[in-house]
Protein backbone atom coordinates (compact mmCIF):
# COMPACT_ATOMS: atom_id res chain seq x y z
CA UNK A 1 0.00 0.00 0.00
CA UNK A 2 1.37 3.38 -0.96
CA UNK A 3 1.69 5.93 1.48
CA UNK A 4 0.29 9.19 1.08
CA UNK A 5 0.93 12.93 2.53
CA UNK A 6 -2.59 14.85 1.30
CA UNK A 7 -1.41 18.69 2.00
CA UNK A 8 -4.87 20.40 4.28
CA UNK A 9 -4.09 24.10 3.52
CA UNK A 10 -7.99 25.41 3.93
CA UNK A 11 -8.11 24.90 0.12
CA UNK A 12 -11.18 23.16 -0.64
CA UNK A 13 -11.90 19.52 -2.31
CA UNK A 14 -10.03 17.79 0.82
CA UNK A 15 -13.10 15.20 1.28
CA UNK A 16 -13.26 14.38 -2.91
CA UNK A 17 -9.61 13.90 -3.24
CA UNK A 18 -9.20 12.18 0.20
CA UNK A 19 -12.06 9.77 -0.90
CA UNK A 20 -10.29 8.71 -4.05
CA UNK A 21 -7.07 7.97 -3.34
CA UNK A 22 -8.61 5.48 -0.71
CA UNK A 23 -10.31 3.89 -2.98
CA UNK A 24 -7.29 3.10 -5.11
CA UNK A 25 -5.71 2.01 -1.95
CA UNK A 26 -3.42 4.51 -0.53
CA UNK A 27 -2.88 5.03 2.81
CA UNK A 28 -3.70 8.70 3.38
CA UNK A 29 -1.80 10.82 6.03
CA UNK A 30 -3.52 14.59 6.18
CA UNK A 31 -0.67 17.14 7.22
CA UNK A 32 -1.77 20.67 7.63
CA UNK A 33 1.46 22.10 9.15
CA UNK A 34 4.95 21.47 9.24
CA UNK A 35 4.97 19.67 12.72
CA UNK A 36 2.76 17.17 10.72
CA UNK A 37 5.24 16.28 7.86
CA UNK A 38 6.69 12.84 7.48
CA UNK A 39 9.28 13.23 5.24
CA UNK A 40 9.81 9.66 5.16
CA UNK A 41 6.34 9.31 3.34
CA UNK A 42 7.47 8.98 -0.47
CA UNK A 43 3.78 10.35 -2.42
CA UNK A 44 2.53 14.24 -1.69
CA UNK A 45 -0.54 15.69 -3.16
CA UNK A 46 -1.55 19.16 -2.91
CA UNK A 47 -4.94 19.66 -4.06
CA UNK A 48 -6.75 23.04 -3.77
CA UNK A 49 -10.06 25.24 -4.94
CA UNK A 50 -9.73 29.07 -4.29
CA UNK A 51 -7.49 32.03 -4.68
CA UNK A 52 -3.54 31.76 -5.24
CA UNK A 53 -2.29 34.40 -2.95
CA UNK A 54 -4.81 33.30 0.38
CA UNK A 55 -3.46 29.38 -0.68
CA UNK A 56 0.42 30.64 -0.61
CA UNK A 57 -0.06 32.43 2.79
CA UNK A 58 -1.75 29.63 4.64
CA UNK A 59 1.38 27.28 3.14
CA UNK A 60 3.91 29.32 4.47
CA UNK A 61 2.43 30.29 7.45
CA UNK A 62 2.51 26.90 8.61
CA UNK A 63 5.92 25.88 6.91
CA UNK A 64 4.56 23.65 4.18
CA UNK A 65 5.93 25.82 1.39
CA UNK A 66 9.48 24.96 2.82
CA UNK A 67 8.40 21.20 3.14
CA UNK A 68 7.04 20.88 -0.50
CA UNK A 69 10.34 22.30 -2.24
CA UNK A 70 12.12 19.87 0.08
CA UNK A 71 10.03 16.58 -0.74
CA UNK A 72 10.81 18.14 -4.71
CA UNK A 73 14.42 18.42 -4.32
CA UNK A 74 14.80 14.85 -3.30
CA UNK A 75 12.80 13.64 -6.33
CA UNK A 76 10.20 12.52 -4.65
CA UNK A 77 6.35 12.01 -6.50
CA UNK A 78 4.37 15.60 -6.19
CA UNK A 79 0.99 16.20 -7.70
CA UNK A 80 -0.65 19.48 -7.14
CA UNK A 81 -3.93 19.44 -8.29
CA UNK A 82 -6.26 22.61 -9.60
CA UNK A 83 -4.83 25.62 -7.61
CA UNK A 84 -2.70 22.80 -6.39
CA UNK A 85 -1.00 22.97 -9.86
CA UNK A 86 -1.33 26.49 -9.99
CA UNK A 87 0.85 26.64 -6.71
CA UNK A 88 4.12 24.83 -7.98
CA UNK A 89 4.57 27.47 -10.70
CA UNK A 90 6.85 30.46 -9.94
CA UNK A 91 3.76 33.36 -9.99
CA UNK A 92 0.44 34.38 -10.68
CA UNK A 93 -1.28 37.16 -11.83
CA UNK A 94 -4.69 36.01 -9.39
CA UNK A 95 -5.55 39.72 -8.04
CA UNK A 96 -2.46 40.99 -7.66
CA UNK A 97 1.29 39.46 -8.03
CA UNK A 98 2.34 36.72 -6.03
CA UNK A 99 4.78 34.16 -6.02
CA UNK A 100 4.58 30.83 -6.23
CA UNK A 101 6.39 27.83 -5.03
CA UNK A 102 8.80 27.71 -8.28
CA UNK A 103 9.35 24.25 -8.85
CA UNK A 104 7.80 24.68 -12.12
CA UNK A 105 8.87 27.47 -14.51
CA UNK A 106 5.85 29.49 -15.54
CA UNK A 107 3.42 31.50 -14.26
CA UNK A 108 -0.81 31.80 -13.65
CA UNK A 109 -2.77 34.20 -15.90
CA UNK A 110 -6.46 34.71 -15.95
CA UNK A 111 -8.08 32.50 -18.92
CA UNK A 112 -8.55 35.14 -21.97
CA UNK A 113 -11.68 36.88 -22.53
CA UNK A 114 -12.14 35.66 -26.08
CA UNK A 115 -11.88 31.84 -24.74
CA UNK A 116 -15.90 31.65 -24.35
CA UNK A 117 -17.06 31.27 -20.70
CA UNK A 118 -15.24 31.84 -17.77
CA UNK A 119 -14.94 30.20 -15.08
CA UNK A 120 -14.31 27.02 -17.32
CA UNK A 121 -16.58 24.62 -15.76
CA UNK A 122 -17.13 20.98 -17.04
CA UNK A 123 -16.08 18.05 -18.94
CA UNK A 124 -13.71 18.73 -21.68
CA UNK A 125 -11.60 16.50 -23.84
CA UNK A 126 -7.87 16.81 -23.35
CA UNK A 127 -4.98 16.80 -26.03
CA UNK A 128 -2.08 14.92 -24.66
CA UNK A 129 1.56 16.52 -25.28
CA UNK A 130 3.99 13.84 -23.74
CA UNK A 131 1.74 10.71 -23.78
CA UNK A 132 4.83 9.16 -22.99
CA UNK A 133 4.90 10.19 -19.26
CA UNK A 134 4.52 8.35 -16.60
CA UNK A 135 0.77 9.71 -15.43
CA UNK A 136 -0.77 10.09 -18.94
CA UNK A 137 0.87 6.78 -20.91
CA UNK A 138 -2.36 4.87 -19.77
CA UNK A 139 -4.79 6.81 -22.66
CA UNK A 140 -5.84 6.42 -25.76
CA UNK A 141 -7.07 8.82 -28.01
CA UNK A 142 -8.02 12.53 -26.21
CA UNK A 143 -9.14 11.61 -22.40
CA UNK A 144 -12.07 13.75 -20.97
CA UNK A 145 -11.25 15.39 -17.42
CA UNK A 146 -13.26 17.99 -15.34
CA UNK A 147 -12.57 21.20 -15.33
CA UNK A 148 -13.47 24.08 -12.53
CA UNK A 149 -11.07 27.00 -13.16
CA UNK A 150 -11.02 30.54 -13.98
CA UNK A 151 -7.09 31.13 -14.17
CA UNK A 152 -5.15 29.35 -16.06
CA UNK A 153 -0.76 27.84 -16.11
CA UNK A 154 1.50 28.92 -18.33
CA UNK A 155 4.79 26.60 -18.30
CA UNK A 156 7.56 28.22 -19.39
CA UNK A 157 10.17 25.31 -19.75
CA UNK A 158 11.11 22.96 -22.78
CA UNK A 159 8.96 19.91 -22.65
CA UNK A 160 7.17 20.82 -19.55
CA UNK A 161 3.24 21.09 -21.21
CA UNK A 162 1.62 17.72 -20.35
CA UNK A 163 -1.40 17.87 -21.91
CA UNK A 164 -3.83 21.34 -23.21
CA UNK A 165 -7.52 21.78 -23.34
CA UNK A 166 -9.29 23.79 -26.12
CA UNK A 167 -11.36 26.61 -24.52
CA UNK A 168 -12.92 28.18 -27.42
CA UNK A 169 -10.25 29.65 -29.78
CA UNK A 170 -7.45 29.16 -27.02
CA UNK A 171 -5.45 26.19 -26.04
CA UNK A 172 -5.36 26.59 -22.28
CA UNK A 173 -2.63 24.27 -19.96
CA UNK A 174 -4.12 21.10 -18.84
CA UNK A 175 -1.04 19.70 -17.49
CA UNK A 176 2.60 20.53 -16.87
CA UNK A 177 5.63 18.64 -15.14
CA UNK A 178 9.27 18.48 -14.76
CA UNK A 179 10.74 15.38 -13.22
CA UNK A 180 9.35 14.23 -10.16
CA UNK A 181 6.90 17.48 -10.35
CA UNK A 182 3.30 17.35 -11.80
CA UNK A 183 0.47 19.67 -11.84
CA UNK A 184 -2.73 19.21 -13.28
CA UNK A 185 -5.77 21.82 -13.59
CA UNK A 186 -8.60 19.32 -14.01
CA UNK A 187 -9.63 17.55 -10.89
CA UNK A 188 -9.14 13.62 -11.16
CA UNK A 189 -11.24 12.71 -7.72
CA UNK A 190 -14.23 14.29 -9.88
CA UNK A 191 -13.48 13.14 -13.18
CA UNK A 192 -14.95 9.21 -13.23
CA UNK A 193 -12.39 6.15 -14.04
CA UNK A 194 -10.20 8.04 -15.82
CA UNK A 195 -9.33 10.05 -13.33
CA UNK A 196 -9.22 7.04 -10.57
CA UNK A 197 -6.60 5.59 -13.96
CA UNK A 198 -4.33 8.68 -12.87
CA UNK A 199 -4.57 8.53 -9.37
CA UNK A 200 -3.42 4.90 -9.57
CA UNK A 201 -0.80 5.66 -12.03
CA UNK A 202 0.40 8.33 -9.38
CA UNK A 203 1.06 5.98 -6.70
CA UNK A 204 2.78 3.31 -9.40
CA UNK A 205 5.10 6.68 -10.36
CA UNK A 206 8.85 6.63 -9.15
CA UNK A 207 8.99 10.17 -10.03
CA UNK A 208 12.35 9.73 -11.48
CA UNK A 209 11.37 8.14 -14.77
CA UNK A 210 9.69 11.34 -16.74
Amino acid sequence: MTRVQLVDYDAGNMFSIHRALMEVGADVRVVSGAEDWDPDIGHVVLPGVGAFGHGMGVLRAHGLDVALRDHAVRGRPLMGVCLGAQLLFERSEEFGSHEGLGLLPGAVRRIPADAGRVPHVGWAPTELDRPDHPLLGGYDGRPWFYFVHSFMFEPSGPGDLLAHVRIGPSSVAAAAGRDSVVGVQFHPERSGPVGIGLLRRFLAWGGDDA
